[in-house]
């Protein structure tokens, strides 16, 4: 007998096409979605569905990476971001929301936002998916949003034509010809990008620039090209990082992942010094003093938009 879980994901299947034949996909008992073409994808126990199995692991992005972030998230240092997006969609779906209409997370990490949104009660179906495929299991486990997570890639999205009305893509890379093929005229896509002070304190700590390679001016003139803004907004919250959260932030940050071999070990550092209890400063293998790390910025541009 199918699990709670895989009943939902059943249940998505109206929303779903097969990635690669663009068939529409059905329920094969006892466990699988399949399409005309004979192309089959099981079901786990969990609800979650493997579209690129062959896909090989992302560099960076494993168990551990996407634990650190969960622990980071609970601890309250994304909060006025996840508001931000809970305010966004209230506001711009409105008219939509009398019919309980889908979401989709694409590119939802360790599963927060889809999460909350599941939660909320503004949806009939949220669909979450990642490349990676140990971030969809950490969005499962133990999970009763009642979300459905899958493993795709952003170029071939399991997703219908026009099947969802709000497509949220946070702190992750964007395929906008793929959202404006899934999502339905009118549709609401939200994404965020690392604002100026995203992370500050930490690039500084090992030395990187304060701010990225990619200006979020950047940014938002490529999401206009495709999509009407009706709004943009930056959101900041500054928190205090305490010691034994440290390694947990220290793991699940992209930031860390193009360093230098010179800054490794102000990275150890940091991290020692946290085990340490000694507070978030240190001093590096240079003997250079490492910026203290007591606070923590989590900045994000939101761009709100339609599909035209």
């Amino acid at each position: 007998m199918a699990s709670i879980r895989m009943q939902r994901t059943f249940q998505a299947a109206a929303h779903l096409r097969c990635p690669v034949c663009h068939a529409s996909l059905s329920v094969q008992e006892p466990a699988a979605l399949r399409c005309s073409k004979g192309h089959a994808y099981n079901v786990s126990s969990k609800g979650t569905v493997n579209f690129v199995p062959q896909t090989k692991p992302l560099k960076g992005y494993d168990a551990h990476f996407f634990q650190c972030r969960r622990s980071v998230v609970q601890a309250g240092l994304y909060d006025s971001l996840t508001q931000a997006l809970i305010e966004a969609v209230s506001v711009y779906l409105q008219p939509c929301l009398s019919k309980r209409p889908v979401l989709l997370d694409a590119g939802c990490g360790e599963g927060h936002m889809a999460a909350t949104m599941a939660q909320s009660g503004m949806f009939d179906q949220v669909l979450a998916v990642d490349l990676a495929k140990d971030a969809i299991a950490q969005c499962a486990k133990g999970d009763t949003s009642g979300a459905v997570w899958m493993v795709a890639n952003l170029a071939s999205l399991p997703v219908g034509d026009g099947a969802v009305d709000c497509l949220l893509n946070v702190y992750s890379p964007a395929n906008y010809q793929e959202f404006t093929r899934v999502l339905a005229p009118g549709g609401l896509l939200i994404k965020v990008v690392p604002g100026p002070e995203h992370m500050a304190q930490l690039r500084r700590a090992v030395g990187l620039p304060a701010e990225g390679s990619r200006t979020t001016s950047e940014v938002e003139d490529l999401f206009k090209l495709r999509f009407d803004l009706v709004e943009s907004r930056l959101v900041t919250q500054t928190s205090p990082v305490p010691a034994h959260l440290l390694p947990d932030l220290l793991g699940m940050t992209p930031v860390l992942f193009d360093l230098p071999e010179s800054g490794s070990g102000a990275v150890r550092t940091v991290g020692a010094s946290a085990c340490d209890g000694a507070g978030a400063a240190g001093v590096s293998t240079s003997g250079t003093r490492t910026p203290a790390l007591e606070e923590i910025t989590i900045q994000g541009r939101v761009l709100v938009g339609r599909r035209r």
